[in-house]
C-alpha cells in the first residue's frame, strides 16, 4: 500500500529534487511486493539499492551505504 503522505512529502533519502524517481521507486516496490517479494538489502557500499530495500527508511542498512534506486534493473 502506499502511504499518501510519503507519496505527497517524498522522503530524505531520494531527495526533494528527485520526487519523481522516488515515486517510480513506490510503485515498483509495491509492486514487487504484490509478485511476492520480500524486502531485501544492498551488501556492496556505494551500489544501487535493490528496488526491495526499504528505502524510504534508510540508505544505510547494517553500516553499508547505497544510493537510491527505483528500477529493478536500472539501465537495462
Amino acid at each position: 500500500m502506499i502511504n499518501a503522505f510519503r507519496w505527497a512529502q517524498g522522503s530524505s533519502t531520494f531527495g526533494p529534487k528527485a520526487m519523481y524517481a522516488y515515486r517510480q521507486m513506490l510503485i515498483n516496490h509495491e509492486v514487487g511486493h504484490r509478485l511476492g517479494h520480500n524486502h531485501v538489502s544492498c551488501r556492496t557500499p556505494g551500489a544501487l539499492a535493490p528496488v526491495m530495500q526499504q528505502q524510504t527508511k534508510s540508505l544505510n542498512i547494517d553500516g553499508i551505504p547505497c544510493r537510491p534506486n527505483p528500477w529493478v534493473h536500472p539501465g537495462s
